[in-house]
């Protein structure tokens, strides 16, 4: 069963996968995934692909601090920005998802004053610390649909 599954994985991630991570000691309260890189690219076929727009995450994030008060460090976790470092198919997005993940962090700054907001994809961030960061999140994690994300986080 497909749910059951979802609960199994963001368990193991949780509990098991999270504790040996020392890069991630404490969770943010708001962890947002965005996929970049190959969201850039033109698709061939009907695709669910593309990006949130920034109000969108906002929204998310406020109704967060209604429930669980308020937001005060956001991870941006995504793709890295060298060129070096990502798959030949997404070496040309590198800097236009630089610009769109600057932005984000931008508007959240306006958004959430209070907040550190950082955008986690350097030389210490591996797939597994990405995961942790969503699955440590304190308040919220934001993960749209990819294979990134296929399931859902908190």
């Amino acid at each position: 069963d497909v749910a059951h599954g979802q609960y199994l994985v963001a368990d193991v991630i949780q509990n098991q996968i999270a504790p040996s991570q020392n890069v991630v000691t404490e969770g943010d309260d708001a962890v947002i995934h965005v996929r970049l890189n190959d969201a850039f690219q033109k698709v061939r076929r009907r695709s669910q692909r593309g990006l949130f727009p920034h109000v969108a995450y906002t929204t998310l994030l406020k109704r967060a601090e209604e429930e669980k008060g308020e937001i005060r460090s956001i991870s941006i976790v995504t793709d890295y920005f060298d060129t070096s470092k990502v798959r030949t198919i997404d070496r040309e997005f590198t800097d236009l998802s630089r610009i769109v993940a600057d932005d984000l962090r931008r508007q959240l700054k306006v958004d959430f004053p209070n907040a550190e907001v950082s955008i986690d994809n350097d030389n210490n961030e591996t797939t597994v610390t990405s995961y942790t960061r969503l699955a440590k999140a304190k308040k919220i994690a934001v993960c749209g649909a990819s294979t990134f994300c296929p399931f859902p986080v908190k």
